[in-house]
Protein backbone atom coordinates (compact mmCIF):
# COMPACT_ATOMS: atom_id res chain seq x y z
CA UNK A 1 0.00 0.00 0.00
CA UNK A 2 3.32 2.84 0.89
CA UNK A 3 4.75 1.85 -2.24
CA UNK A 4 1.20 2.29 -4.22
CA UNK A 5 0.87 5.54 -2.45
CA UNK A 6 4.47 6.90 -2.96
CA UNK A 7 3.75 5.98 -6.67
CA UNK A 8 0.30 7.76 -7.23
CA UNK A 9 2.27 10.85 -4.92
CA UNK A 10 4.86 10.55 -7.64
CA UNK A 11 2.35 11.00 -10.44
CA UNK A 12 0.17 13.37 -9.25
CA UNK A 13 3.48 15.65 -7.97
CA UNK A 14 4.96 15.04 -12.50
CA UNK A 15 1.31 16.15 -13.62
CA UNK A 16 1.43 19.00 -10.89
CA UNK A 17 4.81 19.98 -11.88
CA UNK A 18 4.41 19.78 -15.54
CA UNK A 19 1.45 22.18 -15.56
CA UNK A 20 3.44 24.84 -13.78
CA UNK A 21 7.03 24.57 -14.61
CA UNK A 22 7.66 24.63 -19.04
CA UNK A 23 11.21 24.00 -18.05
CA UNK A 24 12.23 20.17 -18.11
CA UNK A 25 15.38 20.47 -15.85
CA UNK A 26 13.37 22.66 -13.40
CA UNK A 27 10.82 20.54 -13.23
CA UNK A 28 13.05 17.46 -12.60
CA UNK A 29 14.61 19.49 -9.91
CA UNK A 30 11.89 20.61 -8.22
CA UNK A 31 10.01 17.20 -8.07
CA UNK A 32 13.13 15.17 -6.98
CA UNK A 33 13.72 18.07 -4.07
CA UNK A 34 9.93 17.40 -3.25
CA UNK A 35 10.46 13.50 -3.13
CA UNK A 36 13.67 14.24 -0.80
CA UNK A 37 12.40 16.38 1.56
CA UNK A 38 9.31 14.38 2.25
CA UNK A 39 11.78 11.27 2.35
CA UNK A 40 13.68 12.72 5.12
CA UNK A 41 10.41 14.02 6.97
CA UNK A 42 8.62 10.20 6.65
CA UNK A 43 12.17 8.73 7.32
CA UNK A 44 11.63 6.49 3.96
CA UNK A 45 13.95 7.40 1.47
CA UNK A 46 13.26 4.20 -0.79
CA UNK A 47 9.24 5.73 -1.28
CA UNK A 48 10.68 9.01 -2.33
CA UNK A 49 12.96 7.32 -4.88
CA UNK A 50 9.93 5.08 -6.26
CA UNK A 51 7.62 8.47 -6.44
CA UNK A 52 10.50 10.33 -8.90
CA UNK A 53 10.02 7.11 -11.38
CA UNK A 54 6.53 8.88 -12.70
CA UNK A 55 7.99 12.09 -12.38
CA UNK A 56 10.98 11.02 -14.93
CA UNK A 57 8.01 9.25 -17.23
CA UNK A 58 6.20 12.35 -17.01
CA UNK A 59 8.79 14.71 -18.38
CA UNK A 60 10.84 12.04 -20.87
CA UNK A 61 8.68 13.74 -23.87
CA UNK A 62 10.20 16.99 -22.42
CA UNK A 63 13.55 15.70 -21.89
CA UNK A 64 13.72 14.32 -25.78
CA UNK A 65 12.33 17.02 -27.36
CA UNK A 66 15.18 19.05 -25.30
CA UNK A 67 17.90 16.55 -26.89
CA UNK A 68 16.62 17.40 -30.11
CA UNK A 69 16.96 21.29 -29.81
CA UNK A 70 20.43 20.74 -28.29
CA UNK A 71 21.11 18.59 -31.46
CA UNK A 72 19.73 21.36 -33.92
CA UNK A 73 21.77 23.97 -32.22
CA UNK A 74 24.87 22.08 -32.64
CA UNK A 75 24.33 21.81 -36.19
CA UNK A 76 23.65 25.34 -36.21
CA UNK A 77 20.02 25.48 -37.69
CA UNK A 78 17.76 27.97 -36.76
CA UNK A 79 13.96 28.16 -36.98
CA UNK A 80 13.01 30.55 -39.89
CA UNK A 81 9.44 32.89 -39.96
CA UNK A 82 8.14 35.38 -42.41
CA UNK A 83 7.57 37.22 -39.13
CA UNK A 84 12.06 37.50 -39.70
CA UNK A 85 12.05 39.71 -42.61
CA UNK A 86 10.45 42.56 -40.51
CA UNK A 87 13.38 43.10 -38.88
CA UNK A 88 15.96 42.92 -41.15
CA UNK A 89 17.22 45.86 -43.40
CA UNK A 90 16.55 44.16 -47.14
CA UNK A 91 17.11 46.19 -50.34
CA UNK A 92 15.53 46.07 -53.14
CA UNK A 93 16.45 43.25 -55.85
CA UNK A 94 15.77 42.94 -59.67
CA UNK A 95 14.33 39.86 -60.81
CA UNK A 96 16.16 39.27 -63.90
CA UNK A 97 14.23 36.36 -66.24
CA UNK A 98 16.67 35.38 -68.89
CA UNK A 99 16.20 34.43 -72.09
CA UNK A 100 16.82 30.79 -73.33
CA UNK A 101 20.10 32.00 -75.42
CA UNK A 102 23.61 32.54 -73.54
CA UNK A 103 27.26 33.55 -73.52
CA UNK A 104 28.88 32.27 -70.95
CA UNK A 105 32.10 33.17 -72.02
CA UNK A 106 31.35 37.29 -71.96
CA UNK A 107 31.09 36.94 -68.30
CA UNK A 108 35.05 37.77 -67.74
CA UNK A 109 34.40 40.55 -69.89
CA UNK A 110 31.79 41.89 -67.86
CA UNK A 111 33.74 41.85 -64.39
CA UNK A 112 36.83 43.12 -65.98
CA UNK A 113 34.97 46.44 -66.89
CA UNK A 114 32.21 46.27 -63.51
CA UNK A 115 35.79 46.12 -61.33
CA UNK A 116 36.63 49.65 -62.20
CA UNK A 117 33.25 51.16 -60.57
CA UNK A 118 33.53 49.96 -56.92
CA UNK A 119 30.20 48.89 -56.07
CA UNK A 120 29.25 45.35 -54.21
CA UNK A 121 27.41 43.32 -56.71
CA UNK A 122 25.06 40.26 -55.94
CA UNK A 123 23.88 37.38 -58.20
CA UNK A 124 21.27 35.58 -56.63
CA UNK A 125 19.40 31.78 -57.21
CA UNK A 126 15.90 31.08 -55.73
CA UNK A 127 15.03 27.20 -56.31
CA UNK A 128 11.37 26.18 -55.30
CA UNK A 129 8.78 25.18 -57.31
CA UNK A 130 10.73 26.87 -60.41
CA UNK A 131 14.22 28.58 -60.64
CA UNK A 132 14.49 32.67 -60.35
CA UNK A 133 17.23 34.66 -60.86
CA UNK A 134 18.07 38.06 -59.00
CA UNK A 135 19.94 41.53 -59.00
CA UNK A 136 21.78 43.49 -57.09
CA UNK A 137 24.06 46.38 -56.42
CA UNK A 138 24.51 48.60 -53.43
CA UNK A 139 24.22 51.60 -55.71
CA UNK A 140 21.84 52.87 -58.77
CA UNK A 141 24.42 53.24 -60.44
CA UNK A 142 26.45 49.99 -59.76
CA UNK A 143 22.84 48.69 -60.96
CA UNK A 144 22.71 50.51 -64.47
CA UNK A 145 26.00 49.35 -64.98
CA UNK A 146 25.51 45.49 -64.22
CA UNK A 147 22.58 45.61 -65.92
CA UNK A 148 22.85 46.21 -69.55
CA UNK A 149 26.39 44.39 -68.93
CA UNK A 150 24.08 40.99 -68.23
CA UNK A 151 22.02 41.58 -71.29
CA UNK A 152 25.13 41.10 -72.96
CA UNK A 153 25.68 37.54 -72.01
CA UNK A 154 21.83 36.74 -71.78
CA UNK A 155 20.07 38.93 -74.48
CA UNK A 156 16.58 39.98 -74.08
CA UNK A 157 15.88 39.46 -70.27
CA UNK A 158 13.12 40.38 -68.39
CA UNK A 159 13.46 42.63 -65.36
CA UNK A 160 11.29 44.05 -62.28
CA UNK A 161 11.92 44.76 -58.93
CA UNK A 162 10.60 41.60 -56.83
CA UNK A 163 11.85 39.89 -53.85
CA UNK A 164 13.02 36.83 -53.29
CA UNK A 165 9.74 34.43 -52.59
CA UNK A 166 11.20 33.19 -49.11
CA UNK A 167 9.15 30.66 -47.51
CA UNK A 168 5.52 31.96 -46.70
CA UNK A 169 5.42 29.33 -43.43
CA UNK A 170 7.42 28.54 -39.96
CA UNK A 171 10.27 26.17 -40.89
CA UNK A 172 14.23 25.15 -40.65
CA UNK A 173 16.71 26.58 -42.65
CA UNK A 174 20.46 25.78 -42.04
CA UNK A 175 22.80 28.49 -44.16
CA UNK A 176 27.07 28.35 -44.62
CA UNK A 177 29.34 29.75 -47.09
CA UNK A 178 32.43 28.42 -48.33
CA UNK A 179 36.35 29.05 -47.35
CA UNK A 180 39.29 29.46 -49.70
CA UNK A 181 42.03 26.65 -48.73
CA UNK A 182 45.40 26.53 -50.16
CA UNK A 183 46.64 29.03 -52.95
CA UNK A 184 44.68 32.25 -54.05
CA UNK A 185 43.55 32.64 -58.08
CA UNK A 186 44.21 29.32 -59.01
CA UNK A 187 40.50 27.98 -58.95
CA UNK A 188 39.15 26.55 -62.22
CA UNK A 189 37.65 28.74 -64.84
CA UNK A 190 34.91 28.66 -67.70
CA UNK A 191 37.70 27.31 -70.58
CA UNK A 192 38.31 24.00 -67.67
CA UNK A 193 34.60 23.12 -68.24
CA UNK A 194 33.02 21.83 -71.43
CA UNK A 195 29.54 22.52 -69.66
CA UNK A 196 28.04 25.08 -67.42
CA UNK A 197 29.47 23.62 -63.74
CA UNK A 198 26.32 25.30 -61.86
CA UNK A 199 23.91 22.95 -63.45
CA UNK A 200 25.44 20.62 -61.01
CA UNK A 201 25.17 22.68 -58.15
CA UNK A 202 21.85 23.25 -58.57
CA UNK A 203 20.99 19.39 -58.77
CA UNK A 204 22.25 18.57 -55.42
CA UNK A 205 19.61 19.76 -53.49
CA UNK A 206 15.80 19.01 -53.59
CA UNK A 207 14.66 21.30 -50.73
CA UNK A 208 14.19 25.15 -51.00
CA UNK A 209 17.54 26.79 -51.87
CA UNK A 210 18.89 30.29 -51.99
CA UNK A 211 22.05 30.50 -53.46
CA UNK A 212 23.81 33.89 -53.47
CA UNK A 213 27.54 35.40 -54.86
CA UNK A 214 28.25 38.35 -53.55
CA UNK A 215 31.15 40.30 -54.71
CA UNK A 216 32.88 43.76 -54.95
CA UNK A 217 36.15 45.13 -56.24
CA UNK A 218 39.40 44.58 -54.78
CA UNK A 219 42.52 47.09 -54.66
CA UNK A 220 44.51 44.17 -56.66
CA UNK A 221 45.64 42.88 -59.31
CA UNK A 222 47.36 39.84 -59.90
CA UNK A 223 49.59 38.75 -63.22
CA UNK A 224 48.53 36.13 -65.11
CA UNK A 225 49.81 34.38 -68.14
CA UNK A 226 48.90 36.83 -70.72
CA UNK A 227 47.08 39.94 -68.60
CA UNK A 228 46.91 41.04 -65.57
CA UNK A 229 43.93 40.04 -63.83
CA UNK A 230 41.64 42.16 -61.53
CA UNK A 231 40.72 40.76 -58.27
CA UNK A 232 37.65 40.58 -56.43
CA UNK A 233 36.37 39.33 -53.26
CA UNK A 234 33.43 37.04 -53.25
CA UNK A 235 31.57 35.25 -50.81
CA UNK A 236 29.42 31.81 -51.62
CA UNK A 237 26.63 31.32 -49.09
CA UNK A 238 23.54 28.97 -49.52
CA UNK A 239 20.69 28.46 -47.61
CA UNK A 240 18.03 26.25 -46.86
CA UNK A 241 14.63 25.49 -45.76
CA UNK A 242 12.54 22.39 -44.85
CA UNK A 243 10.41 21.48 -42.56
CA UNK A 244 12.79 19.01 -41.41
CA UNK A 245 15.66 20.39 -39.94
CA UNK A 246 18.06 17.48 -40.65
CA UNK A 247 17.13 17.39 -44.43
CA UNK A 248 17.78 21.31 -44.32
CA UNK A 249 20.74 20.18 -42.90
CA UNK A 250 22.07 18.13 -45.20
CA UNK A 251 20.87 19.57 -48.35
CA UNK A 252 22.78 22.94 -47.11
CA UNK A 253 26.25 20.51 -47.01
CA UNK A 254 25.34 19.33 -50.08
CA UNK A 255 24.79 22.39 -51.96
CA UNK A 256 28.25 23.91 -50.69
CA UNK A 257 29.95 20.40 -51.38
CA UNK A 258 29.23 20.41 -54.78
CA UNK A 259 30.92 24.03 -55.66
CA UNK A 260 33.94 21.71 -54.98
CA UNK A 261 33.94 21.39 -58.77
CA UNK A 262 35.87 24.59 -59.22
CA UNK A 263 38.60 23.25 -56.83
CA UNK A 264 42.24 22.62 -58.01
CA UNK A 265 45.00 20.68 -57.05
CA UNK A 266 46.13 24.00 -55.33
CA UNK A 267 43.71 25.44 -53.65
CA UNK A 268 40.02 23.93 -52.66
CA UNK A 269 36.97 25.34 -51.79
CA UNK A 270 35.41 24.18 -48.31
CA UNK A 271 32.17 24.16 -47.13
CA UNK A 272 31.32 26.48 -43.80
CA UNK A 273 27.91 25.51 -41.87
CA UNK A 274 28.54 27.95 -38.54
CA UNK A 275 27.54 27.12 -35.24
CA UNK A 276 28.77 30.65 -34.06
CA UNK A 277 27.01 32.76 -35.78
CA UNK A 278 24.15 30.42 -36.69
CA UNK A 279 22.26 29.85 -39.82
CA UNK A 280 19.98 32.59 -38.60
CA UNK A 281 23.32 34.76 -38.76
CA UNK A 282 24.76 34.16 -42.11
CA UNK A 283 20.85 34.44 -43.81
CA UNK A 284 20.40 37.56 -42.12
CA UNK A 285 23.76 38.79 -43.88
CA UNK A 286 23.23 37.53 -47.11
CA UNK A 287 19.03 39.40 -46.90
CA UNK A 288 20.58 42.11 -46.35
CA UNK A 289 23.15 41.86 -48.67
CA UNK A 290 26.48 42.73 -46.93
CA UNK A 291 30.06 40.90 -45.74
CA UNK A 292 30.03 39.11 -42.30
CA UNK A 293 32.97 41.02 -40.63
CA UNK A 294 36.24 40.44 -40.24
CA UNK A 295 35.20 38.75 -43.58
CA UNK A 296 35.55 35.44 -42.46
CA UNK A 297 32.46 34.65 -45.04
CA UNK A 298 34.75 35.46 -48.15
CA UNK A 299 37.69 34.85 -50.08
CA UNK A 300 39.49 36.48 -53.03
CA UNK A 301 38.88 36.02 -56.66
CA UNK A 302 40.19 37.00 -60.35
CA UNK A 303 38.02 37.79 -62.74
CA UNK A 304 37.98 34.38 -64.54
CA UNK A 305 37.58 32.36 -61.76
CA UNK A 306 34.40 35.09 -60.99
CA UNK A 307 32.85 34.23 -64.17
CA UNK A 308 33.18 30.34 -63.46
CA UNK A 309 31.66 30.45 -60.33
CA UNK A 310 29.04 33.58 -60.13
CA UNK A 311 26.64 33.83 -62.99
CA UNK A 312 23.44 32.60 -63.82
CA UNK A 313 22.84 29.24 -65.17
CA UNK A 314 23.44 28.71 -68.69
CA UNK A 315 24.17 26.22 -71.35
CA UNK A 316 27.53 26.53 -72.66
CA UNK A 317 27.22 23.37 -75.26
CA UNK A 318 24.65 25.12 -76.90
CA UNK A 319 26.68 28.63 -77.28
CA UNK A 320 29.77 26.28 -78.69
CA UNK A 321 27.40 25.01 -81.11
CA UNK A 322 25.89 28.01 -82.53
CA UNK A 323 29.48 29.30 -83.10
CA UNK A 324 30.53 26.21 -85.08
CA UNK A 325 27.12 26.39 -87.17
CA UNK A 326 28.03 28.96 -89.67
CA UNK A 327 31.51 27.28 -90.20
CA UNK A 328 29.38 23.80 -90.69
CA UNK A 329 26.51 25.13 -93.04
CA UNK A 330 27.64 24.57 -96.87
Amino acid sequence: MKLLIAFLTGVVLGLLIRALLKSFLGAIVAGAAIAIVAGIATGKMELSLLSLIPILLAFRREGDEMLERMRMRLKGVRKFSPAMKRFLKIPKVVRFVPSDVSNLELMEGVYRILWRRKHVYALEIWKGEEEQYFVFSDKREGLQELMPRLSTVYPSPRMGISPVPLPDKECFVSAGFLRLEGTPYTLKSLSDFSYDPLLHVLTASSEKTFVQFLFRPEKTVVEGALVESPVYRLRVAVAVFSDDWKRAVNSCDAVLRSFTVFSSPSSELVPVIPKIPDSGIVLQNMLERRFILPLRDSFRVTAEELAAIAHLPGDRSDTRRRRQAPADSP
